[in-house]
């Protein structure tokens, strides 16, 4: 487990991380509050925020959780406008949703499939940073930083026989150019833009795209090409993304980070 080793980059300081109940949201959560952050955390499912938010009080941590579906605009409203009531501003955001809802041949994807990834993989991420940028702009400074994946520079990395989770990885490669694509606007309001890029992670998403693989009879050793020979931990991906959040990068903005035990990470 990594922790924040008694380091305060976040006294003072306000983030909102989406879909972070579980994985590297919720590891993401635990390390910026432990560093002195306010922190609202958010999921669709209820039962998820309770049980996250429980648990991190218990460690002492100033943390509090909103059911929140990113997709709804409205509810994303109430997300921030809630976040601003009970804490004062925002500083940080940190939009980490992301769905699969197919894996297979990528032309076989119908277009309710699609439709829903691009809304939740791209539009959500880009309403969250459109709402909250006049909030940030207020703070004088701020702070987002968007989660990619290793497969959007390769995304073959997670295909084996045409089966794939194609579509998946071009709403991400998106999320590579939306962070280069907002950079100079978001720069006159001092805020910062970057993305993580994760490769082979333990988490439920990573362990349900090699469930499913093994339902088509399909195998892939996922370690094998990673020169690291192991999958991350959402702590490894956490601590990148909570040192983008913090005033240690400062002079970094408009990147895209992968994290990926060595794998080759040229688009």
């Amino acid at each position: 487990m990594i922790d924040g080793g008694g380091s305060k980059r976040f006294e003072g300081k306000v983030a909102v991380v989406t879909s972070s109940t579980k994985g590297i949201g919720y590891a993401t959560v635990k390390r910026l509050a432990q560093e002195g952050a306010k922190v609202v955390l958010s999921s669709r499912k209820e039962e998820n925020v309770k049980k996250a938010v429980a648990e991190l009080k218990a460690e002492g941590l100033d943390v509090f959780g909103m059911v929140c579906h990113v997709g709804k605009q409205d509810q994303v409203q109430r997300l921030l406008q809630e976040t601003v009531r009970r804490y004062g501003g925002l500083d940080i955001l940190i939009p980490l949703t992301g769905v699969s809802t197919m894996y297979g041949p990528v032309l076989e994807t119908t277009e309710a499939e699609y439709d829903k990834m691009f809304n939740v993989n791209v539009k959500a991420p880009f309403t969250l940073i459109k709402e909250a940028h006049p909030l940030m702009k207020q703070r004088g400074k701020g702070s987002i930083v968007l989660m990619s994946t290793y497969a959007a520079f390769d995304p073959q990395y997670c295909n084996v026989d045409g089966h794939g989770i194609d579509i998946y990885c071009i709403t991400k490669t998106a999320l590579l150019g939306m962070t280069k694509g907002l950079t100079p606007q978001l720069a006159q309001s001092n805020i910062r833009i970057n993305s993580v890029a994760p490769g082979p992670i333990e988490t439920e998403f990573f362990n349900g795209m090699t469930n499913r693989m093994a339902q088509k009879n399909l195998h892939r050793d996922h370690k094998a090409k990673v020169p690291l020979r192991r999958r991350g931990t959402p702590d490894e991906v956490a601590s990148v993304i909570t040192f983008l959040a913090s005033d240690d990068a400062a002079y970094i903005t408009g990147e895209n980070i992968i994290i990926a035990g060595g794998l080759s990470s040229r688009l």
